[in-house]
């Protein structure tokens, strides 16, 4: 007597990666949400400083990515940061990555993506 067959069928064969973008937008939308209470909580010194850090550098590589391919999008939309939270960031990645203001405004004047 032999065994049924319980290789998977093309129909149940699912590729995890399949929709990867959507599985990514829904941790971001779950991400957003919980970031939200945490600042509203005044929670967030309580995250590592890693997982911040891994958090831009997955932004900023995402972001570049798109603007390699041909996307043109501002990074945020609107009044979602202030001027502080943008300067301070733009500060912080400059500094990071050991570039000087005056290169950045050399860098724009070549041109950018």
């Amino acid at each position: 007597m032999s065994r049924p067959d319980s290789s998977p069928t093309a129909a149940e064969h699912v590729d995890p990666h399949a929709d990867l973008p959507a599985q990514c937008a829904e941790v971001v939308a779950r991400l957003r949400e919980d970031v939200d209470k945490l600042l509203e909580e005044g929670s967030a010194p309580a995250i590592g400083d890693r997982t911040i850090q891994d958090l831009m550098t997955m932004a900023a590589r995402l972001y570049v990515a798109k603007r390699e391919a041909g996307a043109k999008f501002a990074p945020f939309e609107g009044p979602e940061l202030t001027a502080t939270e943008v300067m301070v960031t733009t500060t912080s990645m400059l500094k990071a990555a050991n570039l000087e203001v005056f290169e950045l405004t050399m860098w724009n004047g070549f041109g950018t993506l």
